[in-house]
């Protein structure tokens, strides 16, 4: 099965151990990981989750 570019940097996520800086999205702060993830095309759980 061939993977999507997007699933295979999510496996980068391990090197993202504490933040650097902190981005803010829809009024709340994201770390570094958070931002990574959502530049990565998973935008819509980020957005998802700050909604509920």
């Amino acid at each position: 099965m061939m993977q999507r570019t997007g699933d295979r940097e999510l496996k980068d996520l391990g090197q993202f151990t504490g933040t650097t800086q902190y981005y803010r999205v829809f009024g709340v702060n994201v770390t570094d990981g958070v931002k990574y993830v959502m530049d990565n095309g998973y935008a819509w759980l980020v957005t998802d989750a700050i909604a509920v």
